[in-house]
């Protein structure tokens, strides 16, 4: 695979469409945890991932049904911890030749394969996944004291029924926000933080580059890995704050939220007045004010003074907090400070450097802050790069429900009603994603690394009645948008071991398109069940596409009420004639036959729900239109 401009191009020069899945959802907690569970913050116990995403025998079984379902790309989860989980430079080798082998089962059915090092909320052991509980202890927090400082918000300590998406609000609690700040500009913004002499911003780097670095070499020789992700939804934590009086970089505002001063304070043994925020149906509204860490706990190791009292950032006086640097984090030596021009882009490079050390002529997906329109990317030449932001049908993700009629313009922050205005809304995000990845990021191609909904709508109806009209309508209108403004994307996502109780088994989210819960949905007359059996919203995700075009597509849709697909493209680039379209028709929604309108050429059948169709070299435009007979 290689980039040309905005589009991706296989070997042989023709466009090439991704059809991904992000396999898979638990791969963010070890092999049999599951996050609402006391072991999930289980500090002492041994853990692996190895079985993360499904166990090596299980494999075929798995990989069988994501090919006939038409998947080509998979986005493979690998979190940090997962790497490097018993302390700094141990290294789960165990762990690294399951992924390789896992891997080269996966290339063996053509998948291609590009690895996400994902977290959320930096780690498990703050509410999220992604970094090793070790790294937390060395910036001086104590686990066990997280929840009931308000640090973070965590599962195993709420317990059931957990409030959907307030996980999201540790982006803006202490533990998260400081470790990210950390990360990115310790040696700015807290030059006293030292580990052995070192600045914590270096020690994280340099562990987080080296364990990913590990990984890639043991997995190099996978000609089918075209890549890495960066980081998963990165966030600047404290950095760019401006008022440290009011709220830091959050996904949702829900739940107990504090200001950035607020969080300091009871980190710190301070009880504090906190707003508390909840989801109506008329939207975010605040429901009270209530006093938090009234036994006055510290979320830091007796032994070392909490970081930003360390750094001179605010100070106790009279039982209160003090700011004393009410700019800490916006101003560094009078100059104003920007997340990705001072502190992601330095590093980005410094991890592409280091991974194209042991891995080849690959691209990197980067992917800035969610909903943040402030990523660039300054041409290089050190590497290819995609932009891979994530988008999601925000009125669905948030209240669970689906609504033809209704929903949510996260660009204009407003309510739009009606299907045909949802459409051209949803089609304006992501060009304006697409816009980002041509003016600000070098022209580079973008692909959409997670989209999806949630399959426990309506209060899990579905679940009982194996009804899920509601699923597919819901996510065949955001996989419609995609199809319209020609993106290639990555479903969120396939969770082998989900559950209909438990969901994909992190943070109460149940976004896996896949469950061998029962009831299953009830599919067509005709089709093999094992290939099919426990798919959720099957007909919304198997849709036709063409993977490969011999030429520049200007269109591509599936219409699944009418069961019609049409392709349209230009051959605009010289190819040997020989080189076909391929396009993908499933069977499962043309079992029974179809017919075709073509404007010139011929197609044939190649087996595999495969179609070639070679176009009439006399021609420039081509349109090809296929319907299911029944």
């Amino acid at each position: 695979m290689r980039t040309d401009g905005p589009q991706f191009k296989d070997h042989l020069g023709r466009q090439l469409h991704f059809r991904g899945i992000n396999l898979g959802g638990s791969s963010k907690l070890p092999y049999g945890h599951k996050s609402h569970e006391k072991q999930a913050l289980d500090r002492q116990t041994r853990v692996s991932f190895v079985g993360r995403p499904f166990p090596l025998e299980e494999a075929d079984e798995h990989f069988a049904r994501l090919k006939t379902w038409g998947f080509n790309l998979i986005r493979f989860v690998v979190t940090w911890e997962a790497l490097e989980h018993e302390g700094p430079g141990i290294y789960d080798y165990t762990y690294i030749a399951y992924v390789k082998a896992l891997l080269e089962k996966a290339a063996s059915y053509g998948f291609y394969l590009y690895i996400d090092p994902h977290q959320d909320v930096w780690s498990r052991f703050c509410g999220g996944d992604g970094a090793p509980a070790w790294t937390l202890e060395l910036a001086g927090f104590d686990l066990s004291s997280l929840a009931e400082t308000g640090a973070a918000t965590l599962h195993a300590i709420h317990g059931n029924p957990f409030p959907h998406m307030i996980w999201g609000t540790n982006y803006g609690k202490l533990a998260s926000a400081t470790m990210f700040t950390l990360f990115w500009a310790g040696r700015d913004l807290a030059p006293k933080t030292k580990h052995k002499g070192v600045s914590l911003q270096d020690v994280l780097q340099d562990s987080y580059i080296a364990a990913f670095a590990q990984l890639a070499q043991a997995l190099g020789h996978i000609p089918q890995l075209i890549g890495y992700g960066v980081m998963n939804e990165p966030s600047a934590g404290f950095i760019g704050v401006e008022d440290l009086k009011t709220k830091a970089h959050s996904l949702l505002l829900r739940g107990p939220s504090p200001s950035v001063l607020q969080a300091m304070g009871l980190g710190a043994g301070l009880s504090q007045k906190i707003e508390v925020w909840e989801l109506g149906l008329t939207g975010l509204r605040l429901k009270h004010i209530d006093e938090f860490n009234k036994r006055k706990k510290t979320a830091w190791y007796t032994s070392r003074m909490p970081i930003w009292q360390e750094n001179a950032v605010w100070e106790k006086q009279g039982g209160k907090a003090k700011l004393l640097r009410p700019q800490h984090f916006s101003y560094v030596n009078d100059k104003k400070i920007h997340f990705y021009r001072d502190y992601y882009l330095p590093f980005a490079r410094r991890f592409i450097r280091e991974i194209s050390k042991h891995h080849k002529a690959t691209c990197f997906f980067i992917e800035g802050i969610p909903a943040d329109p402030e990523l660039y990317w300054p041409e290089t030449r050190a590497a290819t790069i995609v932009h891979a932001p994530h988008w999601y049908d925000v009125a669905t993700l948030i209240t669970k429900r689906f609504m033809a009629w209704l929903s949510f313009d996260t660009q204009y922050r407003r309510i739009i009603a009606g299907k045909g205005i949802i459409h051209r809304v949803f089609q304006r995000q992501l060009q304006a994603m697409q816009a980002l990845s041509r003016d600000k990021m070098g022209n580079v191609p973008t692909l959409i690394g997670e989209v999806g909904i949630p399959m426990d709508l309506d209060n899990k109806r579905a679940y009982t009645s194996a009804n899920y009209k509601k699923q597919i309508k819901a996510l065949d209108r955001s996989l419609s948008a995609m199809e319209a403004s020609l993106l290639s994307y990555c479903i969120w996502n396939y969770s082998s071991d989900n559950s209909h109780e438990h969901g994909d088994g992190w943070n109460a989210e149940d976004f896996s398109i896949y469950s061998p819960d029962k009831p299953f949905q009830k599919l067509p007359e005709g089709l093999e069940p094992h290939l099919y059996q426990g798919g959720r919203a099957l007909d919304a995700f198997i849709r036709p596409y063409a993977p490969y075009v011999a030429g520049t597509v200007t269109k591509m849709r599936f219409d699944l009420t009418k069961k019609v697909f049409e392709l349209c493209f230009i051959s605009d680039v010289p190819l040997d004639p020989d080189i076909a379209t391929v396009i993908y028709l499933p069977d499962y929604h043309y079992l029974r036959g179809y017919t075709l309108e073509l404007s010139d050429g011929a197609i044939s059948e190649a087996g595999n729900q495969m179609l070639h169709y070679h176009h009439d070299r006399a021609e420039q435009k081509h349109q090809i239109i296929i319907r299911a007979k029944d």
